[in-house]
């Protein structure tokens, strides 16, 4: 059987192409895809605010109120939270100060106002810590100087109400700019991030308030619990005796002399001469450095009618300037009440005259612009009683015959409710018979050897014929008046934390 050669079909062609549909088709694609890159354009622009500039500092003020009063509430809700950032942020200014200032260039570059404001602030907490440093170290250098370096408190309140005040007018700038950030923000975003900024303003304006009014709270207790007359002058006063307890405890000194310097054989010229000299030495070393002087000469006694003048000596008496107006023109009277009993006492340092003239004129002057006046004078010394040598027989005396609590006995009377505070390291429990004792055996004037430091005695005298006023020496009014200053009320003005902070948030 032969093959059958296989019939081929006809082949069919492809139908012409539709130019018309084809670019149709490309004009759709080419139109969708630029819809699809508009659209994914347009997606990611922020949206635009159409609000007023009241609309936007309205809701960006909302805003920055809302962030503030949650990091608030979040601050003083862990209250050990905040003092480890306070501490942490100190620490940063005092061990890492090239962090300090490398944060601030950061602010500068990204906003040369933020980078001005950061860069005050991080000069404000430097002051602010330097007034706090400068403070501890007058109060623990204080022994060791006679209470010389209490003198750097004037220094340490300057410095503190320069940290303070750069704290606030720094706060303000900031607040401002960020209020015209948030009325020219032309995005939502801005607004936000503008607003964040000005809720930190508020938070910190919250925080200083709330700083600000404790450290006024502590003041007010601590004038409550602590003494009218403790003040710098007080304090140096008690610090020079402490450093010459120590001074006479490891070297073994001895005062040169006792009983102040001797008149009997000076001229008054030369009498006026060296209560001048001495006193001005005086100022050079008191708390509230050097001040000028203005001499009145009074010669108000005379020692004619005494039958032993004994030796006369110099000496000086601190007081406010209307106390001292009142001894220029009636003598001197003597006080009911004392550590050695009543009576008029002096004293042979001019150290000592001048620091009760200038803590009792800070403490009791109802004038704030009141002089200290040093009164000096000539003491006739007569029959003299050395109360140290002495101490032992006046008490076995004192304690035979009398009765502290007695008081139908009015030398007692006064020690009740003292007008005038006595030492609280005196025990006057019988010092104040010291008086009567006198007057029994014959003594004319007592001599406290001693009595605020090495060679800084005490005489007490009770009868005024024995004193001739000599001058009465007026001074500026103190400086220094407060032994912790109030100016110095716990604030730092921003710590490099908060603006680390700050900065870490910003995009």
């Amino acid at each position: 059987m032969s093959e059958t050669a296989p019939v081929s079909s006809p082949r069919r062609s492809a139908p012409p192409a539709n130019p018309v549909k084809r670019g149709t088709q490309k004009l759709s694609a080419s139109v969708t895809a630029a819809m699809r890159k508009g659209t994914a354009k347009l997606a990611a622009l922020p949206d635009r605010l159409n609000l007023t500039t009241f609309e936007k500092l309205k809701e960006g003020n909302r805003l920055a109120l809302k962030g503030a009063g949650e990091t608030l509430g979040q601050t003083f809700s862990k209250p050990l939270t905040l003092l480890s950032n306070i501490a942490k942020g100190i620490g940063t200014l005092i061990a890492r100060p090239d962090e300090a200032f490398a944060s601030v260039a950061q602010r500068f570059k990204k906003d040369p106002i933020d980078g001005l404001v950061a860069g005050a602030n991080l000069g404000a907490s430097y002051a602010g810590l330097g007034s706090l440093a400068l403070v501890v170290s007058a109060f623990v250098a204080a022994p060791f100087t006679g209470g010389a370096s209490l003198g750097l408190l004037p220094v340490a309140a300057t410095m503190g109400s320069v940290a303070g005040v750069t704290g606030l007018v720094t706060l303000g700038t900031s607040f401002t700019k960020n209020q015209v950030d948030i009325a020219t923000a032309e995005t939502r975003q801005e607004l936000e991030k503008e607003a964040k900024e000005l809720g930190s303003d508020y938070a910190s304006a919250g925080i200083q308030v709330v700083s600000y009014g404790a450290s006024k709270a502590l003041q007010s207790a601590a004038k409550a619990v602590t003494p009218k007359n403790f003040t710098p002058s007080s304090a140096q006063r008690a610090y020079d005796m402490l450093a010459d307890k120590v001074r006479q405890k490891l070297a073994k000194q001895q005062a040169d002399a006792h009983g102040g310097v001797k008149l009997n054989d000076m001229s008054l010229d030369e009498v006026r001469a060296e209560a001048i000299r001495q006193v001005d030495e005086a100022v050079d070393w008191s708390v509230q450095g050097k001040r000028d002087l203005t001499v009145v000469n009074v010669d108000r006694g005379s020692f004619d009618a005494l039958d032993d003048i004994g030796d006369r000596r110099l000496v000086f008496h601190g007081t406010r300037e209307e106390i001292g107006a009142l001894i220029q023109e009636n003598g001197f009277k003597p006080s009911e009440i004392g550590d050695y009993g009543s009576g008029v006492y002096l004293a042979t340092s001019p150290k000592t005259g001048l620091g009760y003239a200038d803590n009792v004129t800070i403490s009791r002057s109802p004038n704030p612009n009141a002089q200290p006046v040093v009164i000096t004078s000539e003491v006739a010394t007569g029959n003299v009683m050395d109360f140290l040598s002495e101490k032992d027989r006046f008490l076995t005396w004192a304690k035979e015959r009398f009765d502290p609590t007695d008081l139908s006995d009015p030398v007692n009377v006064p020690y009740v409710k003292p007008a005038v505070p006595v030492n609280p390291l005196v025990d006057n429990t019988y010092t104040r018979y010291l008086p009567r004792y006198a007057k029994e055996m014959g003594y004319d004037s007592i001599l406290i050897r001693d009595a605020e430091g090495l060679g800084k005695d005490f005489w007490v005298v009770h009868d005024t014929e024995r004193l001739i006023i000599r001058q009465a020496i007026h001074l500026e009014p103190p400086k220094n008046r407060e032994l912790l200053p109030s100016s110095i009320d716990g604030r730092i003005a921003g710590t490099i934390a908060q603006t680390e902070a700050q900065t870490s948030s910003e995009p």
